[in-house]
């Protein structure tokens, strides 16, 4: 066996290099998730327009009672307690600390209210639905169930609804 002489060795070593540095990808910084100019458009819309009720990610808060109301009559007439039963459900950042949330909860949070808003906007065509209102009644259900079954925001609350927005009742 012959030893290899410097200009051999430094020809192998030279290719070996070429090699394996031509056969590595190039790293690419990752992309921030972005939708498309109309999907963002969409979704302005929906949150300008409120559609004269509360949007379905406020009902992710427990909704408060109001204290009951007495009135008062004149000493013939006996008092009369008169509950008002509208409830009202303060938006998520008054009851709890959005910053207290970490980033993941915050996707997770986002996806659900995406989905719950694409949802009445892909069916709103649909004769299942007389208005957006039943719609946006239909995605509130939807939310509380999966509330109930899933204390925590996580994945598998956020599985539960996409689950039960394609099973549609």
């Amino acid at each position: 066996m012959k030893k290899l002489t410097l200009p051999q060795i430094l020809f192998f070593m030279a290719i070996t290099i070429i090699a394996v540095s031509c056969s590595s990808e190039p790293k690419t910084k990752p992309v921030e998730k972005t939708y498309s100019s109309t999907t963002q458009k969409e979704f302005e819309t929906i949150e300008k327009n409120d559609l004269r009720s509360n949007p379905p990610y406020r009902s992710s808060v427990k909704p408060t009672l109001r204290p009951p109301v007495v009135i008062k009559e004149t000493a013939h007439q006996k008092q009369k307690e008169v509950v008002k039963e509208t409830l009202t459900t303060p938006a998520i950042s008054e009851t709890a600390n959005v910053t207290q949330l970490n980033a993941k909860n915050q996707e997770r949070l986002q996806e659900i209210n995406q989905n719950l808003a694409f949802f009445c906007m892909k069916h709103r065509k649909d004769n299942d639905f007389q208005d957006e209102e039943h719609c946006l009644a239909f995605t509130k259900k939807v939310l509380i169930a999966c509330e109930k079954k899933h204390k925590l925001i996580n994945t598998v609350m956020v599985n539960c609804i996409k689950d039960r927005l394609k099973k549609r009742k």
